[in-house]
């Protein structure tokens, strides 16, 4: 899936930068260059226990202003301790861990919480020591439950080849330098999903549903706590009769799957809905839960990542309590 791809790509960019881009990590022969460099070391240890950490994180050395985060830095190892020669200056470290499955949380966020700063100052010859404590994470656990309270299994309901992938977006007091959070999985294909690293807080999440057919959740005032998980129901109607479906398929009467639809809308309300689905094998689709209002309907289909069908955007006006039809047919291929 998209986001399970993206997360690999992102960690193996972490490190690459890390390894190439530390600046001579390891502190061997220290005696070297002593009149060009400083030297930073230190270890991160658990808040609670007092030991090491046992697990790998990354320390990203940032200027004062911290205008964006740096993958400029140092890595710890599994026990927590790290070390590097770095340029002589005042800088701002942020300290987060390498698996998004971690059990403990990113810093927080120093635009927002200036008291949180992790600033050093590395001089020339010197060796700068910290210790870092790291904060058990809590997590968030997402089940998906119809009207009627039963568990959905979206592979049941949908068929084995259905994809829910799904984004999570979440505002709290404690802001990661990203607002999506990263999942075990990347799918509620089971109807489950569960999201780690979180700090301790209060948060408003929001579901977005990738290729499911119903428009995003919003959640609010999920309490997470340090080291537990808060489960919490997203409540689903499957038989929501406000939509749009259709069919698409080509003038010899071939239909055609795995045709991303999306919708957006409604064009005359501002808080705009959104959300997409696949075709099936008989080039069938339905989308559900909207609001009443005209909405734009978008067509596209790929195929190894290159667009192998793209239809120009419809309009479709959907009516409270009615699905909509929208079928589309197109010339026969060539």
């Amino acid at each position: 899936m998209r986001l399970r791809n993206i997360l690999v790509l992102l960690v193996l960019f972490f490190g690459m930068i890390g390894s190439f881009m530390a600046i001579e990590g390891a502190l061997s022969g220290e005696e070297k260059d002593l009149d060009n460099y400083g030297f930073l070391r230190g270890k991160i240890i658990d808040e609670d226990t007092g030991k090491p950490v046992n697990e790998k994180f990354f320390v990203s050395i940032n200027n004062l202003n911290y205008t964006f985060l740096s993958h400029f830095g140092t890595e710890t190892d599994v026990n927590g301790f790290f070390k590097c020669k770095w340029y002589p200056g005042t800088y701002l470290l942020y300290f987060f861990p390498r698996s998004h499955i971690s059990k403990y949380c990113w810093d927080k966020n120093p635009r927002r919480f200036p008291g949180e700063r992790n600033i050093v100052k590395i001089e020339k010859g010197k060796i700068t020591e910290i210790i870092k404590k790291a904060t058990l994470a809590g997590r968030l656990k997402l089940l998906m439950i119809s009207k009627e309270g039963d568990r959905i299994n979206p592979k049941i309901i949908f068929g084995e080849k259905i994809d829910c992938g799904v984004r999570i977006v979440g505002d709290s007091l404690i802001d990661n330098i990203s607002g999506e959070f990263f999942t075990e999985g990347d799918d509620f294909n089971d109807g489950e999903i569960l999201v780690h690293s979180l700090c301790p807080d209060i948060y408003n999440v929001k579901v977005i549903f990738d290729g499911m057919g119903i428009p995003s959740i919003s959640l609010e005032g999920i309490v997470i706590k340090k080291n537990s998980t808060t489960e919490v129901e997203v409540k689903i109607d499957l038989d929501d009769p406000t939509g749009v479906e259709g069919v698409i398929y080509y003038e010899s009467g071939e239909s055609i799957d795995n045709v991303e639809v999306g919708i957006g809308g409604p064009i005359e309300n501002s808080d705009s809905i959104s959300a997409s689905v696949y075709t099936d094998q008989n080039g069938y689709y339905k989308i559900i839960g909207l609001k009443e209002g005209t909405y734009y309907v978008t067509f596209m289909k790929e195929i190894k990542r290159l667009v192998f069908l793209n239809i120009s955007p419809r309009k479709v006006y959907i009516k409270n309590g009615s699905l909509s039809r929208l079928d589309i047919k197109l010339k026969n291929r060539e």
